[in-house]
């Protein structure tokens, strides 16, 4: 039990140290000119793929929640009398698929909104509010804890 307690100690402090990192991240390219973030936003386009599994993929290892799903949800699932590797495979796969299908309809969805937030004055003011925010998230999680 003293190791799950020192895991999650481990996963809060850098979830909460990749939320500091991704608010100045965001702050700092709020103050750039219009045309360094154009300039930016070329890049971001030239890379944006890999930068956004990256990120969705460090933001799903580093959140304790998901570990807290799957063990509180997956053993309802569950027959104790058949093979319990393959009901978990099982489960996770479909657990991804449906996964999935949310995200590509969030994705989806985002594309609409994503030209109201290609404006300058709306871009810059959407990034000092979700920097602060991930800053405020940030510093909540490493002084107060995940619960």
């Amino acid at each position: 039990m003293r190791n799950l307690q020192n895991y999650f100690l481990i996963i809060r402090w850098i979830g909460a140290a990749y939320l500091l990192w991704l608010g100045i991240t965001v702050l700092r390219k709020s103050e750039q000119p219009q045309i360094a973030q154009d300039k930016l936003q070329w890049e971001d386009a030239c890379t944006g793929h890999r930068r956004a599994f990256v990120s969705g993929f460090l933001t799903n290892v580093f959140n304790p929640k998901a570990i807290v799903f799957f063990l509180s949800v997956l053993p309802q699932f569950m027959d104790p009398t058949a093979d319990v590797v393959r009901q978990i495979l099982i489960l996770g796969v479909l657990d991804v698929i449906i996964g999935v299908i949310w995200w590509w309809g969030v994705v989806w969805l985002m594309q609409r909104v994503a030209e109201t937030l290609r404006k300058p004055n709306i871009r810059q003011w959407w990034d000092r509010v979700t920097g602060g925010l991930m800053l405020g998230a940030g510093a909540l999680l490493a002084r107060n804890g995940v619960g």
